[in-house]
């Protein structure tokens, strides 16, 4: 699948090749075998862009909606392709769930991602959480 060319126009394959170790993610590790993102919160991700925008969507709709009872209805408005898995159906804003074509996955909280996210960029000598350009294509969509 790697080798393969584009089927589809902006559609871009994303690998975990590597986690950066923090409280947050403490306890994943994945360093026996790369591992192909296939959806977030049950929506296959089409490119960094996109992986770019479902995060800041997330994070933003908890930021502004806190952690209320109809949370899970306000953290989904606006993504394009709701859950249909059963255990995808309860992806909210609050949680990140990432699934991997090997059916593994990784939860994370989305406030800690949020909270962690300077210590690791300066932990780690990165100088931003992305590239303008994701952003920019980020912004587009």
């Amino acid at each position: 699948h790697l080798a393969k060319f584009r089927e589809v126009e902006d559609k871009e394959t994303i690998v975990l090749i590597d986690i950066l170790t923090c409280d947050t993610n403490f306890g994943y590790d994945f360093k026996s075998s790369w591992r192909i993102l296939q959806n977030i919160n049950g929506e296959d991700v089409k490119n960094m862009a996109h992986l770019y925008s479902i995060y800041t969507n997330a994070c933003q709709s908890l930021s502004e909606n806190g952690r209320t009872e109809d949370k899970e209805e306000k953290c989904q408005e606006g993504t394009e392709n709701k859950a249909t898995e059963a255990d995808s159906s309860d992806a909210s804003c609050e949680f990140l769930i990432f699934k991997f074509r090997d059916k593994s996955q990784i939860v994370l909280e989305t406030a800690d991602c949020m909270k962690s996210e300077e210590e690791i960029l300066e932990q780690h000598g990165i100088p931003s959480i992305v590239s303008a350009g994701i952003v920019g294509k980020a912004e587009k969509r």
